[in-house]
């Protein structure tokens, strides 16, 4: 027997007949035809190839040009049907109940697809990655295809220089058909999470001073800028010695601190001075009576003392018996030992022994100058 034909098929199913095994299968494509689509009827045609067997039987007689239909009605299956033919050859003992084979598999070939709306390649902050997304997914033919999950990351996710996270979703029937979906996250590079730059104060910093007790200067008020924090904080502190004593003296230490978010400090530290009231009575003033420059350290110099906190500028002059100037000064620091100018009397540099009379004055003109006589003694 030969296989003749089918009854037209639907596109989507296709045959093949085994001519030694007179197998006859049927392949109905993925996502076309499942269970829903039962039964399902399918009918095809044989006929005997060659008569002159049947010719040589008494008792047989046989047209050639009979064909035989089979037909197969039922749910489709992975595994083989069988079908009986509905045309057997009684007369001549052939063929009877001789079964045809009819094989009715669907052959897979379409991946799952993946459920909803996939994730798209993103760029975020380190701080801002999101959780991975819980994807499912749907197939023609496996009510359960399984979906299986794998993350990467490249430079050990680091946050300062930067990373990139590689997710991948499969979704694989149980006919190992595969479907992926790939989604790149950038994460954004931050420096300043490494941060070790202090924060600079921007305006000019106070410098160390000295001043009187009535002359202290208001503190300044210091801004900073920092590398990564856009507003690092700035305190302020100012301690002082001696209670703030005008009449003892003191010291103000004022301290600046810029802080930015990460804890980095820049400090800048002021010391003002602040000078003792010390009243400037003249009567406290203390003048040389006698100058013997002879080398001892006791009179060898004219001077003036008393008053040093006072910061006077002592204007000198010094006369002979005859009125004469014999030494004169504008700005006076105790430095002159009896040394005769080029008009003076004497040798040797130094004036003659004598009297001689002084005046001092102040450089301030509320302060009434001073005058006095001073012995010098030489051995001139």
């Amino acid at each position: 027997m030969e296989f003749v034909s089918v009854t037209p098929l639907p596109s989507e199913i296709t045959y093949n007949f085994d001519t030694n095994t007179r197998e006859l299968t049927f392949m109905v494509a993925d996502g076309y035809t499942d269970v829903t689509s039962a039964p399902y009827t399918i009918q095809y045609a044989l006929r005997v190839q060659n008569d002159s067997y049947f010719a040589g039987l008494p008792a047989c007689t046989f047209d050639s040009n009979s064909q035989t239909m089979a037909s197969f009605s039922g749910e489709i299956s992975m595994n083989p049907q069988t079908s009986y033919s509905s045309f057997t050859f009684d007369n001549c003992g052939v063929g009877n109940g001789d079964p045809t084979i009819i094989t009715i598999s669907i052959t897979d070939v379409q991946a799952p697809t993946f459920d909803g709306t996939l994730p798209a390649d993103i760029t975020v902050e380190c701080d801002s990655v999101p959780d991975a997304a819980v994807l499912t997914a749907t197939d023609y033919c496996d009510m359960n295809p399984v979906v299986t999950f794998n993350e990467t990351a490249t430079n050990n996710r680091d946050c300062v220089t930067g990373y990139e996270i590689t997710r991948t979703w499969t979704a694989t029937d149980n006919a190992n058909n595969s479907f992926t979906h790939t989604q790149i996250i950038t994460v954004n590079g931050n420096l300043c999470l490494m941060d070790e730059e202090a924060p600079v104060f921007v305006e000019e910093l106070p410098m160390d001073m000295t001043v009187d007790c009535d002359s202290i200067p208001e503190a300044e008020v210091l801004t900073a800028i920092d590398n990564c924090d856009m507003d690092p904080v700035v305190t302020f502190e100012e301690t002082a010695t001696n209670d703030r004593d005008c009449e003892m003296g003191y010291e103000i230490m004022r301290t600046w601190t810029a802080t930015d978010n990460v804890g980095n400090q820049m400090t800048h530290t002021q010391i003002i001075t602040v000078e003792a009231d010390m009243p400037c009575n003249v009567e406290d003033l203390v003048v040389s009576k006698t100058i013997t420059a002879n080398g001892d350290g006791i009179n060898d110099l004219f001077e003036i003392t008393g008053l040093e906190a006072c910061n006077y500028t002592y204007h000198v002059k010094i006369f002979n018996r005859w009125g004469n100037i014999v030494y004169e000064s504008n700005d006076y620091s105790n430095d002159w030992g009896g040394i005769a100018p080029d008009n003076s009397l004497g040798n040797s540099g130094m004036l003659p022994s004598g009297t001689y009379y002084y005046i001092i004055g102040f450089g301030n003109p509320e302060m009434k100058p001073v005058n006095g006589y001073i012995y010098i003694g030489s051995n001139i």
